[in-house]
């Protein structure tokens, strides 16, 4: 059975956009503060290019939705 699509962006990106100073990642255990940044145009089409040959799905899921998919590039901070 398919999963119905969900119209519009989903609130993780909202909340990205409304406060990308306030991010973390872990990475072995330890916490890393961070800054959110979306990629736009060129620089954003070859990381999803790069996503998406590594991980099948994600270009799959672009392909069957009506929207373009965010793509955030985090950043370590400090």
């Amino acid at each position: 059975m398919a999963r119905p699509r969900r119209p519009g962006t989903p609130a993780w990106y909202h909340n990205l956009r409304a406060h990308p100073d306030r991010v973390t990642f872990e990475i072995g255990g330890r916490r890393v503060p961070a800054r959110a940044e979306e990629l736009t145009g060129a620089e954003r089409e070859a990381a999803m290019r790069r996503i998406a040959a590594s991980q099948p799905r994600f270009g799959g899921y672009e392909r069957r939705t009506d929207r373009k998919l965010p793509v955030i590039r985090l950043s370590a901070r400090g």
